[in-house]
C-alpha cells in the first residue's frame, strides 16, 4: 500500500486534472461512448463510465462530484447534468481567487455568487402550462410517433397518475389505463369455475393465517345465505374440506363469497397488510391472539368493488389517505436503500400496487429497433414533467447569467426550478468544499 501527502499545489493540480475530465465527456458527441461497450447517452452517464486522467482524480475527487450530481439528480430530472456543467463553468474561477486571496474568500465568493443567482431564477419562476409540456415534447422527441404518444399520455394522466414504462414483448407499442389497487396473484381454485368474478359493496375480511375448519366461519357463510350479498375473503390458504364446501356452495348459489388464497413467498410475505390498507380493514392475526370466529362477526368491512380473476384481485375503494401515503413512503424508502436488485424489484411491485391510478406503456420492437433509446428517453421525459409539476419552471431565455445559461442543455428552453435550484445548491457547496481543502492524503489501493 503506498501512502502520498498532496500539498496544496498537487491537490490544486489534480483539481484541473478532474476538469478536463469533465470536459472531455462534453466533448463527446451522441450517444455512443467510444471508451465503454455500453450505448449511453446522458452527460452524467458517460463521466460515470469515463476512466479518469489519474488514479487519484477517480479515488478522491471523482467521488466528491458524484455525490452532488446524483444529489441534484435525484431531486429533479436533469439536475445530475447542470450541476456538472455548473462546476465545469465555474470552477476554475473560484480557484484562481484562491491563489489570489486565499481559500476563505474563495469560499465567500462562492456563497455569494450563489445566493444572487438563486435569487434572480427565483424571480423568473411561471406556471408549468400545456404549452411548456408541448416545448418539452418537441425537444425530447425526434420522431412523429414518439411525439403522439407522449402528448396521448399526457392527455389521459393527472398529476397523482403514476406512469410506467417498460418494454413490451411484442412489436407494437400499447398504452394501458388501469383503475384501482391491483395484486398479482392467483386466486383460489374455485375460481376455476368461473373466470372473473365481479362485485360492488363488498363485505371483506383479511386474515393473516390459514382457515382450518369451516366452523371458523360459520357465521359468516349463514350471514351470505341470508343476505346474498357478495363477500370476499383474503387469506394465506385454507384446508381442502373448507375450499370445497364454498366451491360447491357458490355453484348452488347458495352463497356469493369469493376465496382469494396469497400463500405464503417472498412475493406475497406483505401482501394482505398492503390488501388491508386498501380496504380499510383490520389485519385479523392470531399472532395478536386474534379468533378468526370472533373477526367474521366483528371485522368485516364494505369495500366499494372488487374484481377478482385468474392472474389478479382488483380492488376499488377509497382508503384513508393518511395511512396509504405513509405506507408509500415507507415503501419507497427501502425501495431507494436496498441494494438487492430482487428486493427492490418486490419493493416496486408492492408501490405499483398500492397506486390506484396508472398508465402503462408497453414499448414495442418497432420503437425500439428504430431507437435503442426511446424507452430511457420517454422514461427521463416523465421524471422531467413531474419535476415541473412539483416546482413550476424558469424560461431559459429569462435567465441573465451567461454561466447559468450555458450549463443548461441547447435544446431546453424551460427547466424545472427545482432542477435549476438544486443543481446550483449543490454545484457551489462542492466549489466550497474543495477550495477549503489544503491538501490530502492519496492511499494507493493497487
Amino acid at each position: 500500500m503506498n501512502i502520498e501527502f498532496l500539498d496544496r499545489n498537487k491537490f490544486e493540480s489534480l483539481l484541473l486534472k478532474s476538469l478536463n475530465d469533465i470536459r472531455k465527456v462534453s466533448s463527446i458527441k451522441g450517444s455512443s461512448y467510444s471508451s465503454s461497450t455500453t450505448t449511453v447517452r446522458s452527460q452524467i452517464q458517460k463521466y460515470v463510465l469515463l476512466e479518469s486522467s489519474s488514479r487519484n482524480s477517480e479515488n478522491i475527487i471523482k467521488p466528491m462530484i458524484l455525490d452532488a450530481i446524483f444529489k441534484s439528480e435525484n431531486i429533479a430530472e436533469g439536475g445530475g447534468e447542470i450541476c456538472l456543467n455548473l462546476f465545469s463553468n465555474s470552477f476554475e474561477k473560484f480557484l484562481k481567487i484562491k491563489k489570489l486571496k486565499g481559500q476563505d474568500i474563495a469560499s465567500s465568493r462562492a456563497e455569494k455568487e450563489f445566493k444572487i443567482v438563486a435569487n434572480e431564477i427565483s424571480k423568473n419562476v411561471v406556471k408549468f402550462r400545456k404549452k411548456h409540456i408541448e416545448s418539452i415534447i418537441e425537444s425530447e422527441f425526434n420522431s412523429k410517433i414518439q411525439k403522439k404518444i407522449a402528448s396521448k399520455i399526457v392527455s389521459i394522466s393527472n398529476p397523482r397518475t403514476r406512469i410506467i414504462v417498460e418494454k413490451s414483448n411484442g412489436n407494437d407499442t400499447i398504452i394501458k389505463v388501469r383503475e384501482g389497487y391491483t395484486f398479482k396473484i392467483n386466486p383460489s381454485y374455485m375460481q376455476q369455475s368461473s373466470p372473473v368474478w365481479n362485485g360492488k359493496n363488498v363485505s371483506t375480511i383479511v386474515i393473516d393465517g390459514m382457515i382450518e375448519n369451516i366452523s371458523e366461519i360459520h357465521h359468516l357463510l349463514e350471514r351470505a345465505a341470508q343476505t346474498k350479498d357478495p363477500y370476499v375473503i383474503f387469506c394465506r390458504n385454507v384446508d381442502d374440506d373448507v375450499r370445497n364446501t364454498l366451491m360447491v356452495n357458490n355453484a348452488r348459489g347458495t352463497i356469493n363469497v369469493s376465496l382469494v388464497e396469497v400463500g405464503f413467498d417472498e412475493n406475497t410475505l406483505n401482501m394482505l397488510n398492503d390488501i388491508s390498507i386498501c380496504c380499510n380493514a383490520k389485519v385479523v392475526s392470531s399472532n395478536f391472539g386474534d379468533l378468526i370466529s370472533t373477526a367474521v362477526k366483528e371485522d368485516i368491512v364494505i369495500v366499494d368493488e372488487i374484481s377478482v380473476s385468474q392472474k389478479e384481485v382488483v380492488i376499488k375503494n377509497s382508503p384513508d389517505k393518511g395511512k396509504l401515503k405513509s405506507h408509500l413512503e415507507y415503501l419507497n424508502s427501502k425501495k431507494r436503500i436496498d441494494r438487492n436488485i430482487e428486493i427492490s424489484h418486490i419493493f416496486e411491485s408492492r408501490i405499483r400496487s398500492l397506486t390506484s391510478d396508472i398508465v402503462s406503456i408497453e414499448i414495442g420492437h418497432n420503437l425500439i429497433s428504430k431507437d435503442p433509446g426511446v424507452i430511457e428517453r420517454f422514461d427521463r421525459f416523465l421524471r422531467n414533467i413531474r419535476a415541473h409539476i412539483k416546482s413550476d419552471t424558469v424560461p431559459v431565455k429569462s435567465i441573465e447569467n451567461k454561466t447559468i445559461r450555458d450549463s443548461i442543455p441547447e435544446n431546453i428552453k424551460f427547466i424545472s426550478f427545482d432542477a435549476l435550484y438544486f443543481s446550483l445548491r449543490n454545484s457551489f457547496s462542492l466549489i466550497k468544499s474543495l477550495v477549503l481543502i489544503e491538501g490530502c492524503i492519496a492511499n494507493d489501493k493497487h
